[in-house]
């Protein structure tokens, strides 16, 4: 990384900056219901579901909280990108 490309680093640039505050809501969608049993037809039961606090439109289901968050953030991360880059 050369200096003339990216700049050089302020000597005394400690200070931490916030660029973006998000918020994610993970809910517990409960136990797996009896119409859901038969795995053949429905395949595993995915527990959670994470969405972003401000834009219900886009969620994720997963087997854990992680896994919910993980895929929300992984399959729309463009969509995601376009909202959060109003801050930059």
């Amino acid at each position: 990384m050369s200096g003339r490309l990216f700049g050089e680093p302020a000597a005394h640039a400690t200070e931490r900056v916030p660029m973006a505050s998000v918020t994610l809501v993970v809910y517990d969608r409960g136990p797996e219901p009896a119409w859901h049993e038969d795995r053949r037809l429905y395949g595993p039961w995915l527990r959670y579901e994470a969405e972003p606090a401000d834009y219900p439109a886009v969620s994720e289901l997963g087997g854990s909280p992680w896994e919910a968050v993980h895929r929300l953030v992984s399959n729309h991360r463009g969509l995601l990108e376009r909202r959060w880059s109003r801050w930059t």
